[in-house]
């Protein structure tokens, strides 16, 4: 498991700080039309590779054994007494995070060429649009710097950063988890642990969540399974 330093929480904030400047600069430049198809655009292709890394590693994990071996090993040290199921685990969660990659690389080329033409007709784009725009752009910077804070807390619970909540509890992200994030899934008054527990847990799914989901799947032609370790 990775213990993030003061290096990596200075990393964190600089990160955030960039990704929410890059979407607000991004909403002005674009216009209305174009930012908000470009957020809803963005918000889809992270939905289908979260979906498709976690189905791939539920149901075909590709990784070899003597990969996640190696990664354990680097992390733990040669001499660490690597378990079975915790080879499994490392195996998942090296093929989530390389179908996630892929599949988020292949849809944005696929779906970029949409905003280069709105690019070249900047001219065109009124002021007031601009200023929607600016508006979506600092909607889209709120929600990237939750998932953001989402995936550093599920780091921690999944066993690959210790300290990931405190990373957002010490870093400029727990302002929008504050402010936002937690005001927002509280007035949604569910009884799934998975969104009452979402900034202090992540994404975990519970087993009455899971068995929902799987039955979901089986339901729409797809398996749940996971595979066996070799």
């Amino acid at each position: 498991m990775f213990i993030a330093d003061q290096n990596v929480l200075m990393a964190v904030n600089i990160a955030a700080a960039l990704l929410a400047l890059f979407s607000i600069y991004m909403g002005f430049r674009r216009g209305f039309i174009s930012a908000l198809l470009g957020f809803l655009v963005s918000v889809v292709i992270l939905a289908a590779a979260c979906f498709g890394g976690w189905f791939t590693a539920h149901t075909f994990v590709f990784v070899p054994a003597s990969w996640a071996e190696k990664v354990l090993q680097t992390a733990y040290g040669a001499a660490a007494e690597i378990t079975p199921q915790t080879l499994l685990y490392a195996r998942k969660a090296m093929t989530f995070l390389i179908v996630f990659l892929a599949v988020e690389l292949v849809l944005h080329l696929i779906t970029h060429p949409l905003f280069s033409s709105a690019k070249k007709k900047r001219d065109s784009i009124g002021m007031f649009s601009q200023l929607l725009g600016f508006l979506t752009g600092c909607a889209s910077a709120v929600f990237w710097t939750l998932a953001l804070s989402v995936c550093l807390i599920t780091s921690q619970s999944a066993g690959i950063v210790r300290n990931g909540a405190d990373l957002v509890r010490q870093s400029v992200l727990q302002y929008p988890v504050q402010y936002i994030g937690k005001p927002l899934t509280a007035s949604l008054k569910s009884d799934s642990p998975m969104v009452e527990n979402l900034w202090e847990t992540g994404l975990i799914l519970d087993e009455k969540d899971q068995a929902l989901f799987e039955q979901w799947l089986q339901e729409n032609g797809f398996s749940g399974s996971a595979p066996q370790d070799k």
